[in-house]
């Protein structure tokens, strides 16, 4: 009987230093495939650094080769970069002041004022009761994007109007 309770008790012991060597294995793997995907998600992180600095020096040096008797080209290049830098460093909150956004806005519609036609009446009303409070980032440029997209470009006035207005609940 106790021959039979020590064979048992041996490969019990064998099974489980089996199994934990098994499982060892196991968790090592799982170790290194973490630490890759550590590795690919910061060497990501790097290049997402680089690009917008990329990009914001080769805007600086197109602003720097546009002829200075081109002002209008030169204002666009910087309000985009201003636009762009707000998008990529500004936008990635869960909420951000109106006064950004509104500033954004203006900035956009500047833009898209300049490349559409000239016969395009765009106007853009902004309260003076919007301050103070915070946003989503880039709540309302799609539907100011579509408007843009979309203008009707028949015989009549083609115009886009946005309003922002703030409204006080009753």
């Amino acid at each position: 009987m106790l021959n039979s309770l020590l064979n048992i008790g041996f490969w019990t012991l064998v099974i489980l230093a089996v199994h934990l060597v098994i499982e060892k294995i196991r968790f090592r793997k799982y170790i290194d495939t973490i630490e890759k995907e550590k590795t690919k998600n910061e060497l990501d992180f790097l290049k997402a650094q680089f690009n917008p600095h990329f990009l914001f020096n080769s805007i600086n040096s197109i602003y720097g080769h546009i002829d200075k008797t081109n002002p209008t080209a030169r204002n666009m290049l910087l309000t985009f970069s201003e636009m762009l830098r707000y998008q990529l460093y500004e936008c990635n909150v869960d909420s951000i002041g109106i006064d950004k956004e509104v500033h954004y806005i203006r900035n956009y519609v500047a833009l898209q004022q300049i490349r559409k036609e000239e016969d395009l009446v765009v106007r853009l009303a902004i309260s003076k009761e919007i301050k103070g409070f915070n946003i989503a980032p880039l709540l309302f440029i799609a539907f100011i994007e579509n408007a843009f997209k979309y203008v009707s470009t028949s015989a009549d006035e083609n115009k886009v109007e946005v309003s922002l207005d703030k409204k006080r609940r009753t």
